[in-house]
Parts: C-alpha cells; structure tokens; sequence
C-alpha cells in the first residue's frame, strides 16, 4: 500500500472538506452553484424548494464480531424542479413532425426548426 504523507483525522463535519482528498466539498459546490443558477434563472418558481442532500454512509468490517474498520460511502444529490415547456400541437407527415411557429400555442424562438425523424419504408407505409 503506497505511504499516505496526509495525517489521519478524527471525522467530523470540518472535516468533511477534506474528505476524500477535497472531492467531496468540490461535488458539493458544484451542486450549490447549480442550484444558485436555477433560483437566479427560474424565481417565479418561488414555492418549489430547491433541495441538497449529502448522504454519508457507514458499513463495518469485522473479523470474528470485533470491528476492524469502517467503510464509508458520501452520495451527493440534488432536486431541482424539472424544466417544464408549455403543450404545443404538431402536426405530422412523412418526414417527421410539424410545427407552426405562427400559431398561438407555439412561441416563436431564434432557430427555432423542424424536428426531423427518419421514418423506415414501412412506417411511411410504402
């Protein structure tokens, strides 16, 4: 096993920074930020909490019912409201779906353009 030059330290919530050699604090940044960018993008969705769970695991490893060491696991999530668009109405043809970027139900955006699919002969009905 490659000698470690990091001295051990007792595990607590400060600590959690340096666990896993700083990954742990980096994962959680991130997830801080993403949130951040979703509150500053989406306000109005003022109701939904934006959530940050950081999940530590333990599993103990024993010889003979005497505790050797323990294994630790950290899991990070977050929930974010899903991104929701308003219902369109497209139409359909050989080529794939159309839409109407005049029509009521469909906000006209830049570089907005047909959504193609490759259909087989036999969808075509051919």
């Amino acid at each position: 096993m490659p000698e470690d030059s990091s001295t051990p330290q007792v595990l607590t919530l400060e600590g959690l920074a340096q666990y896993d050699q700083g990954s742990l604090a980096v994962v959680v940044n991130q997830a801080l930020a993403r949130i951040l960018h979703d509150l500053r993008d989406r306000p109005r969705l003022g109701k939904k909490y934006r959530k940050l769970t950081i999940e530590l695991s333990y599993r103990p490893v024993h010889t003979e019912g005497e505790l050797d060491e323990i294994k630790m696991s950290a899991k990070v999530k977050t929930n974010i409201p899903d991104v929701e668009c308003r219902e369109n109405t497209l139409m359909h043809n050989h080529q794939g779906m159309i839409f109407d970027p005049e029509s009521r139900h469909c906000r006209s955006l830049p570089g907005q353009q047909f959504l193609g699919f490759q259909y087989s002969d036999e969808e075509k009905g051919e």
